[in-house]
């Protein structure tokens, strides 16, 4: 399905040509639905940039637009791209940047999710204006709820976060290059023994629900190591013209 917004797709291509200078190292997925190597426009595959194989599928109701050389339309909360095989290798120290513009229609939606054994962790929950992430699974993981701010209702940003499931303090979260603080970490007795191996994007995964954010999904970097400042920099800094990001 394609939705015309007449925005030309040559304002995908980085300067010469070449992809983004994005971080590299540890990067294990790289989704980018304006570059046609990446996503040519049609079909349920959305092909890994990094060079490791690592291909997502697109759910059946998703649509492509030609917003901002290219993104991936989500209408509803099963619209989604995903990976299920264990392509992060059950690790328990991963990060992710996704480049979106997003409407949470519930209290604390889901933007991405860590796919587990069974279940799914690392979640990306916001509401209108405030994001919260979980660094395990299910019932069982340290909650961390961040400041008001950390999140934009209808506004295209770049979010990303870094999980560090041996401390929860150790967790970073950032809208753009703005870093929040984890101020709080609410843990029950079971947590931090799951690792992530899959990845979703956008819709709900293993837990059923109508829990997922809508909106255009653009670019999605997916690391398993942990990111620091100068790193969300360099990716912030690479697609910051295309986008427009403040």
């Amino acid at each position: 399905m394609f939705i015309s917004t007449g925005v030309s797709l040559l304002g995908a291509q980085a300067a010469g040509g070449g992809l983004p200078d994005v971080y590299t190292t540890g990067l294990q997925a790289w989704w980018d639905f304006g570059e046609p190597t990446s996503y040519p426009g049609t079909g349920t595959t959305i092909f890994d940039l990094s060079g490791n194989g690592n291909d997502g599928t697109l759910s059946a109701g998703m649509a492509f637009t030609s917003s901002f050389g290219g993104g991936g339309y989500m209408a509803n909360t099963v619209d989604k791209v995903y990976i299920s095989s264990n392509f992060l290798a059950s690790t328990k120290n991963w990060s992710v940047c996704v480049i979106g513009n997003y409407h949470a229609n519930n209290q604390y939606d889901r933007i991405w999710s860590g796919i587990m054994n069974g279940d799914s962790g690392d979640l990306g929950y916001t509401n209108t204006t405030t994001a919260r992430m979980i660094g395990s699974g299910g019932s069982q993981g340290y909650w961390n709820n961040l400041p008001a701010g950390s999140f934009d209702q209808d506004i295209l940003n770049m979010y990303s976060y870094q999980c560090d499931n041996r401390n929860p303090f150790l967790r970073s979260y950032w809208k753009n290059k703005t870093e929040y603080a984890v101020t709080n970490a609410t843990a029950s007795a079971t947590s931090q023994i799951e690792a992530v191996e899959g990845f979703t994007w956008g819709g709900y995964d293993q837990l059923p629900g109508t829990n997922a954010v809508t909106g255009i999904s653009y670019v999605a970097l997916i690391y398993n190591t942990n990111l620091v400042q100068a790193n969300i920099d360099q990716n912030y800094d690479a697609y910051k013209v295309r986008f427009g990001l403040p």
